[in-house]
């Protein structure tokens, strides 16, 4: 909240950038000066940084697939999702996060970067390139390794948008409400599990 510049870009301490990260999701912006913010793709490695030949989700068709390319429906792609948006793989523009307020502090086990980039999305378009921007290590200490508590931020993050997207689009709002279902009856199935486990 007290950065000064134009754009905000984070890394994680444990994850690996490319050298030319910034480079490339700046230029992404520059080409298309509407865009709120640039996001690329990120490919998962192993704790001795290689590759495991798993990448972000990106969904996105384009006439050339190694250009980037902007998406106005930016709040739909995020939330669908057709792509997935990380603080690890994005570059933003400091004075709209300014003006939605940064993140939502409720998310504790997993998804404020997808519940603010969705924020993000809903003031302008999105650019978006499938070149690889970011290098992420998965250990299972991490904040997503709780299924239950992130199963549990899933719910508020489902929740919010259902409210945020009002009648703006039905389809989507649809989808999110059968998510939302899906977790709500996941949790409820593994607490019925439990229980019987307690009672034996």
């Amino acid at each position: 909240k007290r950065q000064n510049g134009e754009y905000i870009a984070f890394q994680d301490d444990d994850d690996l950038m490319p050298a030319d990260r910034i480079k490339a999701l700046y230029a992404a912006l520059q080409s298309f000066p509407k865009a709120v913010f640039a996001a690329g793709r990120y490919e998962e490695v192993t704790q001795n940084s290689e590759s495991s030949g798993r990448k972000s989700l990106y969904k996105l068709k384009a006439s050339n697939n190694h250009l980037p390319i902007l998406i106005e429906e930016g709040y739909k792609a995020v939330l669908w999702p057709l792509i997935t948006v990380t603080s690890h793989n994005t570059l933003f523009k400091t004075d709209i996060a300014r003006k939605i307020g940064f993140f939502d502090e409720r998310f504790t086990h997993g998804c404020e970067d997808t519940d603010f980039f969705a924020r993000l999305a809903l003031e302008g378009p999105i650019v978006c390139l499938p070149k690889v921007v970011s290098h992420v290590r998965r250990n299972p200490g991490s904040l997503t390794g709780d299924y239950r508590k992130m199963y549990e931020s899933k719910l508020i993050l489902l929740e919010k948008h259902i409210m945020l997207s009002g009648r703006k689009d039905n389809v989507l709002k649809k989808r999110l409400r059968k998510r939302l279902y899906y977790f709500y009856k996941t949790i409820l199935s593994d607490s019925d599990r439990l229980l019987s486990k307690s009672l034996l």
